[in-house]
């Protein structure tokens, strides 16, 4: 942008980066957080003109510190990003996870499975972020690939005095729970899974 001045001010957004060459013509180096910098060969006066700084399309973000943004990288696995904006991508929220990279849709974060949670956290990257509740107790299958976490409800029995259950943690077939004084106490019979 010119002001019939000898000051050139590019018209890009506040915080990008240019440089003079020795043509007099204007160089964009880089663009501030959230933007990407389409940049061109500068070989005509309508190619430096097309140079711009561009909002972070749906799916990535650029995050680095000052106006060092040259290219959006993928939403990190853990979250996502709906639409085009200089925003960074938003964590899923809690109670759910996502495998992916570069996902554009809050759909893309699977809730955890009925009975668990992932104690408040947000931005969970997998299936074993999800803990089964302290009164439930947890069965975790691989098959074909896929994990999968089931939560159930605590049998009669192996219930401990704090409403926890014993079965929660694998120990074989000596399950104990902690009693008043935080002392092991082991659960009547032999449980096995």
């Amino acid at each position: 942008q010119c002001r019939g001045t000898a000051e050139v001010v590019p018209h890009n957004p506040e915080g990008s980066v240019w440089e003079a060459t020795s043509g007099g013509v204007y160089e964009l180096l880089s663009c501030p957080t959230g933007y990407y910098a389409v940049s061109v060969r500068l070989e005509t006066a309508e190619e430096a003109d097309a140079q711009r700084c561009v909002p972070c399309e749906a799916g990535a973000q650029c995050i680095l510190p000052g106006a060092n943004c040259t290219a959006c990288e993928e939403c990190p696995a853990g979250s996502y990003k709906t639409a085009a904006a200089t925003t960074a991508c938003d964590l899923c929220p809690k109670d759910s996870y996502n495998r992916l990279k570069g996902s554009r849709s809050l759909s893309d974060c699977s809730a955890c499975p009925t009975g668990s949670s992932t104690s408040e956290l947000t931005g969970r990257t997998s299936l074993s972020a999800c803990e089964c509740d302290s009164t439930l107790y947890t069965i975790t299958s691989a098959d074909g690939g896929s994990e999968e976490l089931a939560c159930y409800t605590c049998p009669r029995g192996a219930e401990c005095d704090d409403k926890t259950c014993s079965l929660r943690l694998d120990t074989g077939s000596n399950r104990t729970c902690v009693d008043g004084e935080g002392s092991p106490k082991a659960m009547p019979g032999e449980w096995s899974r």
